[in-house]
């Protein structure tokens, strides 16, 4: 029975079993394992899909791969294909390609952005206010869930390697698209957000001003539907006696905004000082943002400043 809030405790309308199989061969260089699942919702099905999870393992080199089918609405829920590869000359490369429905299709996202909080209440009320057949709801209630499952994208590539003893060399471009979702009722859908780039890379440092600091610069550029952003970041770590460590951090960004044309450049300082004894943490931080705003016919200043002290336990 799962759990989402932990305040109204356990919910006996909504429950899944599942079954797995997991092959691993003697001495082989791989393992796979299949498994099937079945989930029920205020007694609907919610969703029975079928999957497999493989990995191959190379001195050099990895891959692994998982696909989650729902055999019930005929949808591919995941593909995904992850590896890394060792390169000569100390490169790492490591890739990421998933397509999968956001979020998992079942039957119970047919409520979303819906008055009804159970599928009971929706299928009672296609019944006995629109005069739907019992058979007629059912269908009705699965077309809405396919239509508020957009399928996304996502494809990353990342190169690493490290710089000498004390620094590394990090860079990413991924790409992603979500694709679009139907109008249902007065719930309007979500457009397609087309083919979103970004690119980062880092350089990570230790040990430069002092013995035991870390230091991060790092630089990325995205273009998305909402505009272009590039920014620019240096974050440090650096320890200040004791169980004492202080955290600068400065970052600037511009963007360029694509529903009105305007940009933007902010300035965003902050500094983490913070106190670790066993368990116990102890925080302090301060920062602000800068900001101006060019649109055509006036310029806006912001000036935000906040602080924060925090106290952590951990059990």
């Amino acid at each position: 029975f799962p759990v989402e809030q932990t305040n109204v405790g356990i919910r006996r309308n909504r429950k899944f079993w599942s079954v797995a199989i997991p092959y691993t061969p003697p001495g082989a260089h791989w393992d796979a394992s299949v498994f099937y699942t079945q989930q029920k919702f205020d007694g609907f099905l919610d969703r029975r899909a079928v999957g497999l999870q493989a990995r191959l393992l190379l001195p050099h080199s990895s891959l692994t791969g998982i696909v989650d089918y729902d055999v019930f609405y005929k949808s591919l829920n995941t593909a995904a294909l992850l590896g890394t590869l060792q390169l000569p000359d100390h490169w790492n490369v490591s890739f990421d390609a998933e397509r999968r429905n956001a979020p998992v299709l079942t039957t119970r996202n047919a409520l979303i952005g819906q008055q009804f909080l159970t599928l009971t209440q929706y299928d009672n009320f296609l019944i006995n206010a629109l005069g739907d057949t019992p058979s007629q709801a059912l269908s009705q209630i699965s077309q809405d869930a396919r239509r508020n499952t957009p399928i996304s994208s996502n494809y990353s590539l990342t190169a690493t390697r490290p710089l000498g003893q004390r620094f590394q060399f990090a860079a990413t471009a991924s790409a992603q698209k979500l694709g679009a979702t139907a109008a249902i009722g007065s719930t309007q859908g979500q457009e397609a957000t087309g083919l979103e780039l970004s690119y980062q890379t880092q350089i990570y440092g230790s040990s430069i001003w002092r013995k035991g600091d870390f230091n991060v610069l790092s630089l990325a550029y995205s273009k998305t539907a909402s505009g272009k952003n590039t920014s620019l970041g240096l974050t440090s770590r650096v320890p200040v006696g004791g169980s004492w460590r202080l955290g600068p951090r400065l970052t600037i960004d511009q963007r360029q905004l694509a529903s009105d044309g305007s940009k933007e450049l902010s300035f965003v300082p902050s500094a983490l000082l913070d106190y670790q004894h066993g368990r116990r943490l102890l925080q302090f931080e301060a920062g602000g943002q800068i900001g101006k705003r060019d649109l055509k016919l006036q310029t806006q200043n912001t000036t935000r400043y906040y602080v924060s002290l925090a106290y952590r336990i951990g059990f």
